[in-house]
């Protein structure tokens, strides 16, 4: 499989909500190839900065930079809306938009429309993705 490669960079970004800093003069980097986790107590910016780092979420001060300029970077939202039968694969194509994803059925040996039901996820394991 054939991976495009791209560096998204984070400097200085805030976002409030009122008085309140949602996030504060966070900066970070995200290289070809790196795997990120983004874990926290509930309420504490995770979303914001995901949604900031996909360019979905007005920033108060800082910037997010893609270089090349046309890196695409995808954000699957929290909230699902699962069609019955549909396969993980048509989910995440359908929801992100990105063809792309039928790498993912590629890399799983699954087709999609014969990839794994999404209401069946919490059953099943899959190879990590490198």
């Amino acid at each position: 499989m054939h991976h495009q490669g791209g560096t998204l960079a984070a400097q200085d970004i805030s976002v409030h909500r009122g008085a309140d800093a949602i996030l504060e003069r966070v900066s970070l980097v995200v290289t070809p190839g790196t795997r990120l986790g983004v874990v926290g107590p509930n309420g504490r910016g995770k979303t914001t900065l995901l949604r900031a780092l996909a360019g979905l979420e007005e920033l108060d001060a800082g910037s997010v930079k893609r270089n090349p300029p046309n890196l695409r970077v995808g954000y699957l939202p929290q909230e699902r809306d699962i069609r019955p039968d549909e396969s993980l694969v048509a989910y995440l194509a359908r929801r992100t938009g990105e063809k792309a994803t039928l790498e993912l059925g590629a890399y799983m040996n699954q087709p999609p429309s014969g990839a794994i039901p999404t209401n069946r996820l919490e059953n099943t394991s899959a190879p990590p993705i490198a």
